[in-house]
């Protein structure tokens, strides 16, 4: 421990981009007890296509941004920001180092065995590269890689049970070095209807389906394109309204122009109560997940939510509860989405058990207060015992 006799506690992540990790991290950061430990957020920087979560939404944190550590892959840009990070490291000489995201926990974690001290190590899981990024040989790396790390860490965390599950069958880890910490996060109050349709410039005559994220293969855009052509024969009077951005948003958009379909885009969204407050439901399509945030958001707000089954999304969502879990092909999205739709009332009572569940399972103090668990008893599990 440090002069202060505080816990030093260094995490370490890639970038704070808007999404699930940095949503997450804020939160801890912003509300972790203060008197028990001092500690140190270190990050790379968001690229061009990206926005800083903690720029854009004005959070003010303990930060130090490490060039190179940043989305952006390459072996002098990845080595420059290694020798960094252990240079910090040395410096702010922490006793518990945490990454997150897969680059920080390679480069994080290498830093920390390379300066041979007795630093504990935890990592998260916010998902995982497993399926649907990369070919069978990068992935077979990738997985020894995370093996080999696993090994070295003290803690391993993931965001839900599933996640968890597929990396141990894979041999990341043993079952006793993981932890589970479903996520936690708040929303403000959600803005009236006319007022949220207005600031988008949206038609109030439409009833409005959401999707949140990257527009990324994993994710699975080309779905929504398939719902949307759906959607223009069943429901005429029914928009997809997606919030996100990517490299694949331009070719996504000129199809959706071509064919007129009834979809809007309206690129990243800070605001996400405006979107929550026009939408009757919130879709999902992606063929891998961690643990979505923008539902467990959704649910938050009271709506009902159509996901597909990967990841941990059915631990955030019960199936025919709270919305509904499906296959992933598009077929069965569609049978869920007219389910709702067509249904009002059962899609009111499934919003507002989300609502009730979402409240009292994820908020942030939970979140907290489970980090701060992981710590103190990591922290005293290497302490000797206090002599008699």
């Amino acid at each position: 421990m440090g002069h202060s006799g505080k816990i030093r506690l260094m995490r370490i992540i890639a970038r704070m981009n808007v999404g699930g990790p940095a949503i997450q991290i804020s939160g801890i950061e912003q509300n972790l007890n203060e008197s028990i430990f001092e500690h140190l957020l270190v990050t790379g920087h968001c690229d061009e296509t990206e926005i800083d979560y903690l720029i854009e939404n004005e959070i003010n944190l303990k930060v130090k941004k490490i060039p190179g550590l940043g989305k952006k892959v390459s072996f002098m840009g990845d080595l420059r920001a290694l020798i960094l990070i252990r240079n910090m490291i040395q410096q702010f000489n922490p006793d518990i180092v945490h990454t997150h995201t897969a680059k920080a926990g390679l480069l994080g974690r290498l830093a920390v065995l390379s300066t041979k001290k007795n630093v504990l190590l935890v990592h998260t899981f916010h998902g995982h590269l497993l399926h649907g990024y990369f070919s069978s040989i990068v992935t077979s790396v990738i997985v020894l890689i995370e093996k080999i790390l696993a090994s070295k860490t003290d803690i391993l965390i993931s965001v839900g049970k599933r996640v968890r599950d597929e990396l141990l069958r894979v041999g990341i880890g043993i079952e006793n070095q993981y932890r589970i910490v479903n996520p936690g996060l708040t929303i403000a109050p959600l803005p009236s209807r006319d007022l949220a349709l207005s600031k988008y410039g949206l038609n109030p005559d439409y009833r409005y389906i959401s999707c949140l994220g990257r527009l990324v293969r994993v994710k699975r855009p080309d779905r929504l394109l398939e719902i949307a052509a759906w959607l223009k024969i069943n429901y005429p009077d029914v928009r997809i309204i997606i919030a996100g951005d990517g490299p694949l948003r331009k070719e996504i958009e000129q199809e959706a122009e071509k064919s007129a379909l009834p979809i809007e885009f309206v690129g990243w969204v800070l605001d996400i109560e405006s979107i929550l407050a026009l939408s009757e439901l919130m879709i999902l399509t992606s063929d891998n997940e961690g643990t979505p945030l923008s539902l467990i958001q959704a649910q938050m707000a009271g709506l009902p939510v159509v996901a597909t089954d990967v990841g941990s999304v059915s631990e955030i969502v019960l199936n025919e509860e709270t919305g509904f879990v499906v296959p992933t092909d598009t077929e069965s999205i569609n049978e869920a989405i007219n389910e709702l739709l067509i249904d009002r009332e059962k899609a009111r009572i499934m919003g507002q058990r989300a609502q009730v569940r979402a409240l009292e399972l994820y908020s942030v103090e939970r979140l907290v207060r489970d980090h701060e668990k992981i710590y103190l008893n990591l922290i005293k599990s290497v302490q000797p015992p206090s002599r008699p």
